[in-house]
């Protein structure tokens, strides 16, 4: 019993942000993009990753932890 309610948040997070990650490259959408790299107009480069998509796992992962509890103890009870 605890051994799935520490797998199953990990394996939403995982899945989650790979997904995001992804659409972000598939879509070119810059606040999902895992890595982001331009060229300035003076020579210079800017890159940078955004963070949205581990922060949007955790938040999921956090929401399918809780699920998981409450059915269980609905379940037992």
């Amino acid at each position: 019993m605890k051994k799935k309610t520490f797998w199953i948040p990990i394996i939403v997070f995982i899945v989650t942000t790979s997904v995001l990650y992804l659409c972000g490259h598939l879509f070119n959408i810059e606040s999902l993009k895992w890595f982001n790299f331009e060229e300035t107009s003076n020579g210079g480069f800017t890159f940078g990753g955004s963070l949205n998509p581990i922060i949007f796992g955790f938040v999921i992962g956090f929401i399918a932890e809780w699920i998981y509890k409450s059915r269980n103890k609905n379940r037992t009870a």
